[in-house]
């Protein structure tokens, strides 16, 4: 894909916003379990879920949702979060949704109608009935992925490490993300969602 952005845009061009980025594949997955439900048992969920922080002595343990769901969830949080690991082939862990809502919520691929339900936009649809489509490439612009394919192929062969220093310099220019840890953090996303989609592969010796 070619970069759709120039180099020396302003800052102000919004670019990467989303934390958590996911991959395509299960965004794909968890957006229609989204669909016709309350956009307020979503944001409830969360909420729930991220009060579970655990201790450094004692972490939660969020590797086997079929353990974790019934144990620590009840009521709405229980059922949506059993709805997201069912129904996405137990390929989506409910604990782990945060960048796919996030996304979904900035890109309008869900919007809540009047009575607070959520609905698939024109540009969800298009998203997930169309791999490569213009959705996808929408997102892949607005999220810095063209840029990232292009500093890839242009550096050849090259560990992670050496990726950074190019990716800081963008995100210096296109985003609010500017620490270390948000640095290599939205990279490695990126570069796992690009590795889904077989635009990047990693060679292992």
């Amino acid at each position: 894909m070619e970069e759709r952005q120039e180099a020396d845009a302003p800052n102000n061009s919004g670019l990467v916003r989303v934390p958590w980025f996911p991959t395509y594949r299960e965004l794909r997955h968890v957006l229609p379990v989204w669909t016709g439900r309350s956009q307020t048992y979503v944001t409830g969920l969360h909420s729930a879920l991220a009060q579970l922080r655990g201790t450094p002595q004692n972490p939660e343990d969020w590797q086997d949702p079929d353990t974790w769901i019934p144990e620590k969830l009840s009521g709405d949080d229980r059922e949506l979060a059993h709805a997201i690991w069912t129904e996405t082939g137990k390929t989506v862990n409910p604990r782990h949704t945060a960048g796919h809502w996030n996304l979904s919520q900035k890109y309008e691929l869900l919007v809540p109608d009047a009575e607070g339900h959520l609905a698939l936009t024109d540009r969800g649809r298009d998203f997930i009935d169309h791999a490569f489509g213009k959705a996808e490439r929408f997102l892949d612009e607005r999220e810095g992925l063209f840029k990232l394919l292009n500093i890839v192929a242009n550096g050849g062969p090259v560990r992670v490490a050496g990726l950074v220093k190019p990716w800081a310099e963008f995100l210096g220019r296109h985003s609010q993300f500017g620490s270390p840890s948000t640095i290599r953090d939205t990279l490695q996303r990126r570069l796992k969602n690009l590795l889904d989609r077989d635009l990047v592969e990693r060679e292992r010796f």
